[in-house]
């Protein structure tokens, strides 16, 4: 029988597209290059970026979210540190986008919204 709680939080992630990038300083890179992503649309996206000449990522240690707009395209990341004394909390990208008010798409039936402050805190 299946881990109910563990079944739940997949759906949860993968609804959600809720993504983690570890500590190390060039995991997702690393990971994008060998999955063959072109390395010129790295810096589009704020999440791998490049300094030194080497590609690096740039939410190390964070939970990752997309906001989306109305028809679903992604149009900022914000990233929450997994520690609560991480420095900055949180990361956004890009800087200084105006966050859709509303980002999920609702189902047409549904009859509450619930609008809250922020991603969540832990």
């Amino acid at each position: 029988m299946p881990n109910l709680k563990k079944t739940q939080k997949s759906k949860i992630v993968e609804k959600f597209k809720i993504g983690y990038n570890p500590s190390d300083k060039d995991a997702l890179a690393k990971a994008l290059i060998q999955n063959q992503f072109n390395p010129e649309l790295f810096a589009r996206t704020g999440l791998v970026v490049e300094r030194n000449g080497e590609w690096q990522d740039n939410y190390r240690d964070r939970i990752i979210f997309p906001i989306t707009d109305v028809t679903s395209k992604i149009q900022v990341f914000v990233a929450r540190h997994t520690m609560s004394n991480g420095n900055p909390r949180y990361i956004n990208y890009p800087s200084g986008i105006q966050m859709p008010l509303f980002p999920y798409q609702m189902p047409s039936n549904s009859k509450a919204l619930v609008l809250v402050e922020g991603i969540f805190d832990m």
